[in-house]
């Protein structure tokens, strides 16, 4: 009889297990980035200005990251997480590329370089980008439309 409620104890605790990872898996899923509706041609007004980088790939930054980028008139600068960078950009419409970029190049720890090392990827990818001005977001955007960084005013 003991063996019987010890096997029925299992039986219930794996199958309480498994409901509570599909709940998890479930809530993680939804946690992505959402696209929003598209936006008219962006101003080249609307983007000047400094820009705190808030997601790489749709993985929050680091918790008091210095990660930003700035663009002011076709030039453009930040900092990559531990390093600084600058170049020029050339925008038109929803359009957007990066001339080459140049970096200083000091280490930091481990996970401030990986986060440099995904925005530093994310930058050489980008190709459009969207303007979401009742949320003062600005999405950077690949080929495909989909948002490699998130910057916030």
């Amino acid at each position: 009889m003991f063996s019987t409620l010890t096997s029925t104890f299992k039986q219930r605790t794996l199958m309480l297990m498994t409901a509570s990872l599909t709940v998890l898996i479930s809530a993680c899923s939804n946690t992505a980035i959402q696209p929003e509706a598209d936006s008219a041609a962006v101003d080249p007004a609307d983007i000047n200005g400094k820009w705190r980088i808030e997601y790489i790939q749709e993985r929050p930054v680091i918790d008091f990251s210095p990660a930003y980028i700035e663009f002011n008139q076709g030039k453009v600068s930040g900092n990559l997480s531990c390093n600084q960078f600058s170049g020029q950009y050339t925008q038109a419409k929803n359009n957007l590329s990066f001339g080459p970029l140049v970096n200083t190049a000091k280490m930091c720890g481990h996970a401030l370089m990986d986060q440099e090392d995904r925005i530093s990827r994310a930058l050489s990818r980008i190709t459009h980008l969207r303007y979401i001005s009742e949320k003062s977001f600005l999405m950077l955007e690949d080929k495909n439309n989909h948002t490699l960084l998130r910057l916030v005013k």
